[in-house]
């Protein structure tokens, strides 16, 4: 009984193993003749990556905007700021 179970479970495992081989190897030779299709697009890159908690290009570009947008708001003020704007307002001699 548990025998069986076991043969069972490997037999589709190996299954499973196989028909993604056959899906990874089959995406990876794609050229300009044979394109990705839309959907599959989608599913492999999009929602794998999400699944897998993997960053996609287009996160990285929106991430790498949004530090170069902080460091443009940061800067701006300091370099409209006199020096003596920029002195801390309380200080320990003041006491």
């Amino acid at each position: 009984m548990i025998a069986g179970v076991y043969t069972t479970f490997v037999m589709l495992m190996n299954t499973w193993s196989v028909m993604l081989t056959v899906l990874v190897l089959n995406l990876h030779h794609r050229n300009e003749c044979r394109p990705i299709p839309a959907w599959l697009r989608i599913v492999a890159f999009e929602g794998l990556a999400r699944l897998l908690c993997m960053y996609t290009q287009q996160h990285v570009l929106v991430y790498q905007h949004r530090i170069q947008q902080r460091r443009k708001s940061s800067a701006a003020p300091l370099q409209s700021c006199s020096t003596a704007d920029r002195r801390p307002r309380h200080s320990l001699h003041e006491v």
